[in-house]
């Protein structure tokens, strides 16, 4: 299944060839298309239209992946220097 236009568009296309070369009475030519084909054709039509917002979305998801990593790091590394500062404490005579 494609998850983008492009994906879409390519396997809408190789579908046609395969189904005008296929001598079944139910295939795609003219305008015509086989289910197969109006389902591709409708799923590119909508990833197409949809794209741009699906695009923002996954920029908004990495945005926040970005801040919540630099915050475990961040807070990885506070909580090692306490608990090394704790074994230094314990450790000295």
């Amino acid at each position: 299944m494609p998850v983008n236009a492009a994906d879409a568009l390519t396997s809408y296309r190789e579908h046609l060839k395969k189904c005008r070369i296929n001598n079944t009475v139910d295939r795609c030519g003219g305008t015509r298309r086989c289910a197969d084909g109006a389902r591709l054709a409708a799923l590119y039509d909508q990833l197409q239209r949809t794209q741009p917002r699906r695009d923002r979305e996954h920029q908004e998801d990495a945005r926040v992946d970005a801040l919540l990593t630099r915050y475990r790091v961040a807070t990885a590394t506070k909580n090692s220097a306490a608990e090394w500062a704790k074994h230094r404490e314990d450790s000295s005579p």
